[in-house]
C-alpha cells in the first residue's frame, strides 16, 4: 500500500525539510519570485516619507558669536594664587565656569524676558500653547569653538527673521544680566539690613561712583579739599568776598569797582568748579578702572539666514526607502519560511527524500 503523502510530511520537521541545503541562489530566486512585495514596500515607504517631509516647514539657524573671558573671581581667586594653578587645572576651572554660564544663558529668567520682549506668545501660534521657556531651551544651541573663549549662540526656528532676533536679543540679555549682577545688590539683602543698606552700597565701587555725583560729597572729598590749586582759589575767593562786602557800603552796585570785584569773584568760582571737576573726573577714572562691568564681549551679531538647515528631506526619504526594502525582504522571507508547498520535481527529491515516479496530467471532463 503506497505511503500517504501527509504521513510523509508529518515525519519531516519543517525547518529541516525546507531550510536544509538552502543556498544563496535559492534565496535570490525566492526574492525574485516575490519581488512585487519588495517593490511595493519600497515605493510605499518612499512616497509616504516624501509626503511627510515635504509638508514639514523649513528650519533656519541664526548664530551670534560672543567671547566669554575668564572671570576675575577665577583669575584672582586665592585658590589659584596659592596653588599656582596653571595648565590643565586652570583650564578646568574655566571650563567649569563656562558650563555654568551656558546654564545661565538657558535659564528660565533670561528666556522669560526674551519671550516677553518679543511677545512670542501673542504674535506666534507655535508659542501660544505650552511652556514657552521649554520650547526656547530646545531651540537654543551653545557651542564653544575648540579651546578658545569664543562661543556660538545659535537659535533654530522656522522664521529666519525671528530666529536672528532671538539670537541677538539673547546675547544682549545675557550681558545685561551679568552687568546687573555685578552692579546691583539683591533687594532681599537690602531688606534684611535696612539700616545698613546705604553703607553696604557705599562699600562697592559702583556706590562710590554714584556718590561722586553729589555736590556736598564732592566738596568734602580729601582729594578736593587738599588740592593746592583749589585751596588757593578758595582763599582768593574769600578775600574777594570780604572786599566786596567792605566796598558795598561805600559804592553802589553799578559802580565800576564793584563790578570789577564781582567779575573777579565769578572768575574765581568758575576756576574752582573747573579744577574740582578735573579732580573728580580723575577719581572716577580710577574707580572705573577697578570696576569690570562684564567679561563678555560681542564678536558678531546674528544675521538673518537665507538657507535652511533642515529638515534633511533626502536623507529621511532614503532612510525610509531602506527601511521599506528591509521590511519587504523580511516579509518575503517569512512567507517563504511558512510555505511548505511542493512546487517542482526537484523539491520532492530535495525535501521529501523519496524518488520521483512521474506526474499525472490534469484531465478535464468532457
Amino acid at each position: 500500500m503506497p505511503a500517504d503523502p501527509n504521513d510523509i510530511m508529518k515525519n519531516i520537521p519543517q525547518e529541516a525539510a525546507f531550510e536544509e541545503g538552502k543556498t544563496l541562489a535559492d534565496y535570490v530566486n525566492v526574492f525574485l519570485k516575490r519581488k512585487e512585495i519588495i517593490v511595493t514596500f519600497f515605493i510605499m515607504a518612499v512616497v509616504l516619507s516624501a509626503i511627510y517631509y515635504y509638508k514639514l516647514p523649513n528650519v533656519y539657524r541664526a548664530t551670534a558669536q560672543i567671547m566669554i573671558g575668564r572671570d576675575a573671581s577665577i583669575v584672582n581667586s586665592p585658590e589659584v594664587a596659592a596653588a599656582g594653578m596653571q595648565g590643565s587645572s586652570y583650564d578646568r576651572s574655566y571650563y567649569d565656569y563656562l558650563g555654568t554660564q551656558f546654564l545661565i544663558i538657558k535659564s528660565r529668567p533670561i528666556l522669560q524676558m526674551l519671550a516677553e520682549q518679543l511677545e512670542l506668545a501673542k504674535k506666534y501660534d507655535s508659542f501660544a500653547t505650552g511652556d514657552t521657556v521649554s520650547k526656547l531651551q530646545f531651540m537654543i544651541d551653545l557651542k564653544q569653538l575648540g579651546k578658545t573663549q569664543l562661543v556660538n549662540m545659535s537659535v533654530s526656528y522656522t522664521d529666519p527673521k525671528l530666529c536672528a532676533q532671538m539670537a541677538n536679543m539673547l546675547t544682549d540679555l545675557y550681558i545685561k544680566q551679568g552687568v546687573a549682577t555685578k552692579l546691583y545688590f539683591s533687594d532681599q539683602i537690602l531688606k534684611w539690613f535696612p539700616e545698613e543698606s546705604e553703607k553696604i552700597k557705599m562699600n562697592t565701587v559702583y556706590g562710590q561712583l554714584q556718590e561722586l555725583t553729589k555736590k556736598d560729597v564732592i566738596e568734602s572729598l580729601p582729594s578736593v579739599a587738599n588740592d593746592p590749586v583749589i585751596r588757593q582759589l578758595k582763599l582768593k575767593k574769600n578775600a574777594l568776598e570780604a572786599e566786596l562786602t567792605s566796598l558795598s557800603a561805600r559804592y553802589k552796585d553799578k559802580h565800576p569797582v564793584i563790578q570789577k570785584i564781582r567779575e573777579d569773584l565769578q572768575y574765581a568760582n568758575d576756576s574752582i568748579e573747573s579744577e574740582t571737576k578735573k579732580t573728580v573726573d580723575n577719581l572716577k577714572q580710577e574707580l572705573a578702572g577697578k570696576l569690570q562691568f562684564s567679561n563678555v564681549r560681542i564678536i558678531q551679531y546674528a544675521e538673518i539666514p537665507t538657507l535652511p538647515i533642515g529638515p534633511q528631506r533626502m536623507k529621511g526619504i532614503l532612510t525610509a526607502g531602506l527601511v521599506g526594502l528591509f521590511m519587504g525582504f523580511g516579509l518575503v522571507y517569512l512567507l517563504n519560511y511558512l510555505d511548505n508547498t511542493i512546487r517542482s520535481d526537484d523539491d520532492i527529491d530535495k525535501y521529501l527524500k523519496v524518488p520521483y515516479l512521474g506526474h499525472i496530467p490534469s484531465v478535464r471532463d468532457r
